[in-house]
This record gives structure tokens, C-alpha cells and sequence, in this order.
């Protein structure tokens, strides 16, 4: 059995990381294809009619087909086309037509048609514009879960059962636990933990993932690709794809630029209250991210941004990632999606929620309670949450966004995490769990004071 790569540590990315080198997929220990039975995919189901594949050219769309294939399923795969590259140029990387070629020939080994499906206008309109527009505000937002919310899980459902299909399958590392007894069909983490991509399809409703299938849930990478190469498949060492489908390995400031005008800011220090220097572009900067500055004695990272005033703050203190101005104990969230429909039972009785949650992806699962901000429950109150603590979620000082980044109270929730959390970055998704069942996720709004701001009793900035 072949060892275990070990795991590098993560770098930034500014806005998405849900497609990763699949070097880091080594938490379980890995199987050979002779170790698997075919039931532990739960492949074989009832009879059902055609399935469709999203088939992008890379390995773990073409193992899930093959799975499939092997089961006895009658198959027809679909390659979308989210993004037109014939208007720009630079991405040698993340060629569409690449990905085509790489897709129709695991279809012809397969044997099974594929269909093209174009969705560059949905795409356009429903994730990529709005992607920009919050990009342009000095937030940080994430396409990855509004693209599978709006494209993948609705696009190309509807197009895939206007040709016919029962169901859908898609190579994320994910689970489904079938409906029961009345209650909806739930997502559940994948059983590799390092490759696990719950936290991407946070945000996509019951009523579409019971129209789905997740054959690679309960295997590991290293294992999809040892089995892709067992088959012959083309995309067995093919490079896995990172970062944003329509960025690739380009640059992100170089590509962000032909979109964005750069907002040119000042770096302040939290600690010495000094002008650090030019910060030539505040919407390329972001929570935790190691700020340029040269001439320091030391590394400086970024703990929040002045959006209306153009400063970007940095711990000029000498902590590094251990500055408390990185941390934070409370956070408010807008645009709860329950994968369920609904919230939980407790929160909509007004009570605290404990759950496990995870604010950004690959990070390790943290605790926190979460209540309704417009809770008047005396529980809810008795744990500083709800409308009789509205205090203790007040924005940090450095984390000032524009007025029109607000939301309606009616739709916000509070979190009071277990121990404080590092760089709470607004726009990110937070994604709730029940253990490996996934509840649904939210925005951040923005995060509550920070530890540096509680020790040293600077007053929070209440205007907006």
C-alpha cells in the first residue's frame, strides 16, 4: 500500500479553495480497489431510469460515472460550459476546450453519450455578477456555494431532466442520507475529511439534493484515483483543477483586474495607531491575509478593513497569526439557507442553538451558539444573545463595511463561538453541522469586537 503524502499547510486564497491538489486527501487510511464491496456506495438502489453525469473531464467525475456504470445504471453524461473564454485570455490552465476533449474521451471509454449544456448567461447573471459587484465593496465573497445553488444543482437538474433523467450524479466527496418517515433527504460530510465538500453545497436545498447522487462520498482520493488508473481512464493523473473554475491557476489580482477598479487604501497599524503605507488595492486584501509592507521587522496580517474610509488594518504589534486582534468571540450572520427548509426547531422557538460549524473551508469543526437576533426568549437572553444583548454584536472597529452591505434584522443571527475564532471574514460562508449532518449555512455580516479591542477597552464604533 502505497504511503500517505503529508499534508502541506494551507495557503490564502481570496475567495475559494473547493477544488484542491488532491495531495492533501490523506486523513483516512486508503483502500485498493479489491477492499471495496459494491453496497458501500449504495449503488445499487431500486430500479430507477437514466442517470445523468456531470462529467467535467476530471477524475472524480469519471470514477463516479464509472461506479455507476459498473451497477448497472443506464448512464448519459453532461458537460457544462459555465464560463466563455473566447472575450479573454491567460488561462492556459483551465481550458474549457481541454476539459471537453479530457470529458468526451471518459464517455467513449465508458461508453455512454455525452451532451454539452451551456450555461455561461446563468452563470453570468446568477454568480459571476454578483461575485464582482460584492468583490467591488471590499467583501469577500465565495462563488463556489452560489454556483452550486444556482447551476449545478438547479440549471443543470432541470436540464438534465428535460433529457430524460431520473437522477444526477456529481463527483463531490459528500453523502446523502435518504427521506424518511417525512423528513427530507439530509446532506452528511464525506467520509474523507480532507477532501470533504459538504461545506460547498451548504446552501442547496433539500427538494434538489433528493434528485441527486454522490457515488465518491464514502471513498477517498487517493483511492478514486488509484481505481481511475485500475479502469484506464484518461483523467486518472490529471492534474486536479484549483481555485475558482473561471480564474484556474491564473493570478487572482491579475484576472480580478480586468473586472474591478483597484480602491486604492492606507495601512494603519492596530497597535501603533501609525500610517504604515500604501495599500494599493483594499478589495484584493482580506481578513488573515499577510500583509505586503515592507520595511517591518516583522509579518503583519490583516484583521479588518475600513471599507467607507479606505484604511486596511494590520497587527503591527509583532504576534503574527497570534495577534487578539485576529480573534473574536461573537460574529452576526445574514441569509440563513436551511438545507431543511426550515431552521431548526430550537431556533424557531427562539432558543440557543449548540452546533459545530466551520467559517471558512478546511477548517478544523468549532462549537458555537447560535440564536436568533430578533429573540426575545429569556434562554436566549440569559447567554447574552437575542435583542437584549444587540450590544455584544456590534461590529468590531475594523471591520467596517458600506451601508448598503446591511440586512434586515429580522433575517440575522448571532453566534457566540466556544473559544475565539480567527479572522471572521464577512461574506464568507458559515456553515452549520449536527454532527456530520449539515443544517444549512449563512453570511457573515461582519465579526463582533476583538479580543485586542475587550483587553485594551478600545470603544467599538457603533456608526456604519
Amino acid at each position: 500500500m502505497t504511503p500517505l503524502p503529508e499534508k502541506p499547510q494551507d495557503g490564502h486564497h481570496i475567495a475559494s479553495d473547493q477544488q484542491q491538489d488532491d495531495s492533501r486527501s490523506a486523513e483516512l487510511v486508503p483502500m485498493t480497489t479489491c477492499d471495496l464491496q459494491q453496497p458501500l456506495w449504495g449503488l445499487k438502489q431500486k430500479k430507477m431510469g437514466p442517470v445523468a453525469v456531470a462529467v467535467s473531464g476530471g477524475v472524480d467525475s469519471a470514477v463516479a460515472a464509472m461506479l455507476l456504470k459498473r451497477a448497472g445504471h443506464d448512464l448519459f453524461g453532461i458537460f457544462m460550459r459555465n464560463w466563455d473564454e473566447s472575450e479573454e485570455t491567460g488561462n492556459q490552465n483551465c481550458s474549457v476546450e481541454e476539459d471537453y476533449r479530457d470529458a468526451k474521451r471518459v464517455c467513449e471509454h465508458l461508453s455512454i453519450p455525452l451532451y454539452e449544456a451551456d450555461f455561461v448567461d446563468q452563470y453570468w447573471n446568477r454568480v459571476f455578477s454578483h461575485f464582482v459587484a460584492q468583490y467591488s465593496k471590499g467583501l469577500t465573497p465565495n462563488p463556489d456555494l452560489e454556483c452550486n445553488r444556482s447551476i449545478k444543482f438547479d440549471a443543470l437538474l432541470n436540464h438534465a431532466q428535460g433529457l430524460g433523467a431520473e437522477r444526477i450524479a456529481t463527483g463531490h466527496y459528500a453523502r446523502l442520507e435518504p427521506s424518511t418517515d417525512g423528513r427530507p433527504v439530509q446532506l452528511l460530510k464525506g467520509l474523507d475529511r480532507n477532501k470533504d465538500q459538504s461545506y460547498f453545497l451548504a446552501s442547496v436545498p433539500a427538494q434538489a439534493l433528493q434528485h441527486f447522487m454522490f457515488p465518491l462520498g464514502e471513498l477517498t482520493k487517493p483511492v478514486v484515483r488509484a481505481m481511475a488508473e485500475e479502469e484506464g481512464l484518461s483523467s486518472a493523473s490529471r492534474r486536479s483543477s484549483a481555485g475558482l473554475c473561471f480564474i484556474g491557476r491564473r493570478n487572482f489580482s491579475d484576472f480580478i483586474a480586468g473586472y474591478v477598479e483597484p480602491i486604492p487604501a492606507r495601512y494603519i497599524g492596530v497597535n501603533t495607531g501609525k500610517d504604515l503605507g500604501e495599500c494599493i488595492n483594499l478589495a484584493a486584501m482580506t481578513w488573515g491575509q499577510r500583509a505586503g509592507i515592507g520595511g517591518l521587522p516583522h509579518r503583519c496580517y490583516i484583521v479588518g478593513k475600513d471599507v467607507p474610509n479606505r484604511i486596511v488594518y494590520v497587527a503591527d504589534g509583532g504576534a503574527g497569526h497570534d495577534h487578539p486582534a485576529l480573534l473574536s468571540r461573537t460574529a452576526l450572520l445574514h441569509t440563513p439557507q436551511w438545507i431543511a427548509g426550515e431552521a431548526p426547531g430550537q431556533l424557531r422557538q427562539g432558543l440557543p442553538l449548540h452546533c459545530s460549524f466551520k467559517a471558512r473551508y478546511r477548517q478544523a469543526d468549532k462549537t458555537c451558539l447560535i440564536a436568533a437576533a430578533s429573540s426575545k426568549a429569556s434562554e436566549a437572553g440569559q447567554v447574552d444573545m437575542g435583542v437584549s444583548a444587540a450590544s455584544e454584536f456590534q461590529p468590531s472597529q475594523y471591520s467596517r463595511l458600506l451601508k448598503d452591505d446591511m440586512t434586515d434584522q429580522d433575517t440575522l443571527l448571532h453566534v457566540r463561538f466556544d473559544e475565539p475564532l480567527q479572522s471572521v471574514t464577512p461574506d464568507q460562508a458559515f456553515v452549520m453541522y449536527h454532527g456530520d449532518v449539515c443544517l444549512g449555512s449563512a453570511l457573515v455580516q461582519h465579526s463582533g469586537p476583538t479580543e485586542y479591542e475587550r483587553d485594551s477597552g478600545t470603544k467599538v464604533c457603533q456608526g456604519r
